[in-house]
């Protein structure tokens, strides 16, 4: 159902309330009112809840909180006129709940319309009132900027220090740093104004943020503007810049500043610097053959030792990713010979070749090279590992008894990959004929967690050699119900938790949300309440962690149909943002559990996550791949920002896992691998290993070179397996 519909139908159940409960007077007035605002043309408002809610709460709103939220439905629309009249002629004493957000919108309003005084008052007088107000901080910012406006530049500058190191998001800490800027430029405190500029312009992500901090040259004084302009194209400065769009993925955009800047630069050292940097960018970008060109020609002229062996790996990984792992090889056989007197660089040289060796299938080179890694005594999680790919190198050359050897070595130690090892070693079992020591292995495996990848692998052996497992009931005859109390019932033990309650109620999401984040205090018989209220109002990671955390003794055991511990798995494995899912998923075959499972593992269900190369919100996408897919049709050009709502994150989310089933068709490995590593990485491993005979999707899953994406693969799968069994799912794909 379209937001539009949501609406319409909430009119509609208002306006005939009073027929279906006799306790609800007729609003006529307050009914235009709301018809009004939600005929307004591109309306839309994601915090209310769905029709069929609204229907059952709606009807029993007072007139005080009917019209709360007619004007937060205006508030968020922008039309601040309506807002105003209703949030001026509400009383606090009517609303005790809600006097902070009130407070809070009328200063916001006030200070629209350069009401500086009249906002003041009321923020002094929120923050005395509601000391505990989830809105304190965001009054303190509307505090700073109206101390500002009146020209107390000293005292906006103290208010916004203290918030500054509450700012949730990049953006909002922009958003800061330009208000101090401000500040400090109207103070004359130039050289603070500069340091606060160049943090700016140094932490830009993209050219439009690049832009906007250039604009606040502007503020300097003509003849310090002048100097400034002089400053910005100082080759330092632009090389840092740069260099934050590469940390930050935007690739395209410093590629483009990088060719024109390294026109300017006389440094032969900063040049060498920013060639680097322009190779790593044509390598992100798959423009290996020119990253390479680049990167031998300055491993050719460079005389600086550090800059040296940056040079040397990033040639080591630039071939492997075109798939020239003799030429890799070669520049590992320089960095060995750089470092043949450190032995800790050695090891590591070594292991990476071993790497290289086992991507390729060479598995008695890649033994040789572990071996050699094992006589330089490596300690910790590489002696680990070192152990694992040699076990595993003799698993692939059927010597299966010294794999076994290898094997029982790994669980002597203390280490993080026991169920890992212990899987492998049943099917080495296995393949020695040991069918009952393989099987005891697996159902140690199947019986011990709830929960895991290997848990999954070993449940698919026991049915393949015909064994029966006894499956925990992980669906619920009964749904748990939940007892809702009133707001003013708990209001004296948790305000936050009275106020989510009743906007619940009236059905804004959002603000149940914000309030919920703000409860702290401990009471387990109310985790129960919280849990419902974070995951009927898209507070997902909210119940994810309460859910985790809170009852860590159900998530320790099967639930066996207990409604309410399988409520709490529920919870740890959501369907979150079912409608947007849904909706993204109107048009195509895709499984929806596969969609809620890569948002568990890329995101744990945060909007707002913000990766360290710049993948964005629910289903972490980066930007230049978003932008390349069919746009939503209220789209009319693609941004950047969108990807932090919801609801386009997953639009986009979706479209791209349609790519990549379209690209790998019948392999949905493939399309998670590819999510995370990138199609032209899974390519070379998919034609690599179905080259070999007897291929198996597990052992094509433990031979994914890339640490991260071998984990992300194996963690989306655990999630999809407990979609299946806690929802009964009727889609599925598996290991063929």
């Amino acid at each position: 159902m379209t937001f539009a519909a949501i609406f319409f139908s909430l009119l509609f159940f208002v306006s005939s309330a009073h027929s279906m409960n006799k306790r609800v007077e007729p609003q006529k007035p307050l009914e235009q009112k709301l018809h009004l605002l939600l005929r307004s043309p591109g309306f839309l408002h994601p915090a209310l809840l769905d029709a069929q809610k609204l229907l059952q709460q709606t009807a029993e709103l007072r007139k005080e909180e009917l019209l709360f939220l007619i004007g937060s439905v205006a508030y968020q629309q922008g039309n601040w006129v309506e807002a105003e009249n209703i949030f001026f002629s509400l009383e606090e004493a009517n609303l005790p709940l809600l006097q902070d957000y009130l407070f809070f919108y009328r200063a916001r309003l006030l200070f629209q319309q350069g009401k500086w005084q009249e906002a003041r008052n009321i923020l002094h007088f929120l923050m005395q009132q509601e000391p505990d107000s989830v809105w304190n901080n965001e009054a303190k910012k509307l505090l700073a900027k109206i101390f500002f406006e009146q020209r107390l530049y000293q005292k906006s500058f103290f208010l916004l220090e203290e918030v500054r190191g509450k700012a949730k998001t990049i953006s909002e800490f922009r958003e800061i740093n330009v208000l101090l800027f401000k500040n400090v430029t109207a103070l004359g405190k130039w050289d603070d104004a500069k340091k606060i500029l160049e943090a700016l312009l140094v932490t830009s992500t993209n050219e439009n943020e690049l832009s906007a901090a250039h604009e606040l040259f502007s503020l300097f004084p003509q003849k310090r503007a002048k100097l400034l302009e002089k400053w910005f194209p100082e080759p330092e400065l632009q090389y840092r810049i740069v260099e934050s769009f590469e940390e930050h993925g935007a690739w395209v955009e410093a590629k483009k500043r990088l060719v024109r800047f390294m026109e300017t630069i006389s440094s032969s050292k900063l040049k060498r610097r920013a060639q680097l940097l322009l190779a790593k960018c044509e390598a992100r970008l798959h423009q290996y053959q020119r990253a390479l060109e680049l990167l031998e020609s300055i491993e050719k002229e460079s005389d600086d030792s550090e800059l040296q062996d940056e040079i040397l790996s990033q040639l080591v990984w630039t071939y492997a990713k075109n798939s020239q792992y003799e030429k890799a090889d070669q520049f590992l056989q320089k960095i060995l010979i750089r470092h043949k007197d450190a032995p800790v660089a050695r090891r590591q040289t070594i292991y990476y070749r071993a790497s290289l060796e086992l991507v390729q299938g060479k598995y008695e080179d890649a033994l040789r090279s572990l071996t050699n890694v094992l006589t330089l005594h490596p300690h910790g999680d590489l002696a680990m590992n070192t152990r694992w790919n040699r076990a595993w190198c003799l698993y692939k050359l059927g010597q299966y008894k010294e794999a076994i050897e290898v094997f029982d070595q790994l669980l002597g130690e203390r280490n993080s990959i026991s169920d890992r090892v212990r899987y492998w070693k049943g099917r080495v079992l296995e393949k020695l004929q040991k069918r009952e020591e393989a099987i005891l292995l697996y159902r140690e495996l199947w019986e011990e967690k709830p929960v895991g990848y290997y848990r999954g692998l070993a449940s698919h052996r026991l049915q393949a050699l015909h064994k029966k497992i006894e499956t925990p009931v992980m669906t619920a005859s009964n749904v748990w119900q939940v007892h809702l109390p009133s707001p003013e019932e708990i209001a004296s033990t948790s305000p936050h938790l009275a106020k989510a309650l009743l906007f619940h109620r009236l059905g804004l999401r959002e603000e149940v949300a914000r309030e919920l984040n703000a409860f702290r205090e401990y009471h387990p018989k109310l985790d129960p309440l919280v849990l419902f209220l974070a995951s009927e109002n898209f507070a997902h990671n909210y119940a994810y962690r309460i859910a985790s955390d809170r009852f860590r003794s159900i998530r320790e055991r099967f639930p066996n149909g207990d409604p309410f511990e399988i409520y709490v798995w529920q919870q740890m494995y959501p369907q979150a943002y079912r409608s947007f899912v849904l909706e993204a998923l109107q048009k195509s075959d895709l499984d929806p559990a596969l969609v809620y499972s890569v948002m568990w593992a890329e995101s744990l269900f945060r909007p707002d996550a913000l990766s360290d190369v710049g993948a964005i919100g629910l289903l972490q996408l980066m930007p230049t791949t978003a932008e390349k897919l069919e746009p939503q049709e209220t789209e009319e050009v693609f941004n950047r920002e969108l990807l932090y709502k919801p609801s386009a994150n997953i639009y986009y989310g979706v479209r791209y896992l349609e790519k990549l089933a379209k690209m790998f068709p019948e392999k949905p490995v493939a399309w998670i691998a590819a999510y995370n590593a990138g199609e032209e990485a899974v390519s070379r491993w998919l034609k690599r290993s179905e080259r070999q005979k007897n291929f198996e999707v597990e052992e094509f899953i433990e031979e994914i070179p890339y640490r991260e994406t071998n984990l992300y693969v194996k963690k989306v799968f655990s999630a999809y397996w407990m979609h299946q069994s806690l929802y009964s799912s009727h889609k599925n794909f598996e290991f063929d």
